[in-house]
């Protein structure tokens, strides 16, 4: 899977809609860094491949989990209901 494949089908889900929405809006109102034409640039130069993500819990978020994984899944959830 390439970003390209990857923003294909998250593009298409409402969560992203509104985050691009806003992000738009955002730009269009305020002055923001870095300039809109840059904001995926570390996207750009990084294949997706080589990307891994790393969660860090503190105080009571340690106790909602039995282990990472159910923390990577309701962290995903929630952002897919956001």
């Amino acid at each position: 899977m390439t970003w390209d494949d990857f923003f294909k089908e998250e593009s298409k889900k409402e969560y992203y809609i509104k985050l691009m929405n806003f992000i738009e809006e955002e730009y269009q109102n305020k002055v923001i860094y870095p300039k809109k034409e840059l904001i995926f640039n570390a996207i750009d130069k990084t294949p997706l491949d080589k990307v891994k993500v790393v969660l860090r819990m503190k105080g009571r978020q340690q106790a909602y989990a039995k282990n990472g994984v159910e923390i990577v899944k309701k962290f995903f959830e929630l952002c897919a209901e956001n």
